[in-house]
């Protein structure tokens, strides 16, 4: 995107982008972990986490497509610009340490969940949402299946070359 347009664009897709999946995953009751350019990271933890994260995932896509999308669309109708977005979810114990020096110090997340939930980010953007089997395999039910008639909102995506089973799903959540 900063290859094509000019950075204030780009710095207003990133700020409401950004913005609104705060939003949402603080309704959830995910913490928001870090900020890195276009990316936001968060943590799930409690009973439930990762329904939780899962159903975070569908309402970001729900809150990409059905309001900023439109939102840009109206403010620049001439513009050929598609926004898409992923998101990666996986479950694993992480090990946070305080790193740099004094004054400038931060917090990194040592674990699977943070590796893998950022390489599934960078996955086809198909799928707006991606989890790994360990977080399908504990989703409840509402947030595994939906529509009239019920079906899977998830599709298998097997292993491929990431080396652990994923799901996608282009499904939304409203807020």
């Amino acid at each position: 995107m900063v290859k094509k347009w000019k950075d204030w664009f780009s710095a207003e897709i990133y700020k409401s982008y950004l913005y609104c999946s705060a939003r949402v995953i603080r309704n959830l009751g995910g913490s928001i972990t870090a900020y890195d350019g276009d990316r936001v990271m968060a943590v799930f933890i409690g009973d439930g986490r990762n329904s939780s994260a899962a159903k975070c995932a569908l309402q970001i896509n729900y809150v990409t497509q059905k309001i900023l999308v439109e939102k840009f669309v109206a403010k620049y109708p001439n513009a050929d610009f598609s926004l898409r977005q992923r998101v990666g979810v996986d479950a694993s114990k992480l090990f946070i340490a305080r790193t740099g020096i004094r004054g400038t110090n931060d917090l990194v997340w040592v674990g699977n969940a943070a590796n893998n939930a950022a390489k599934m980010a960078a996955l086809d953007p198909a799928y707006p949402s991606y989890v790994t089997a360990v977080v399908y395999e504990d989703l409840i039910d509402n947030v595994k299946f939906g529509g009239d008639p019920r079906r899977n909102m998830w599709t298998d995506l097997g292993a491929g070359d990431l080396g652990y089973r994923i799901y996608g799903s282009a499904w939304n959540w409203s807020v």
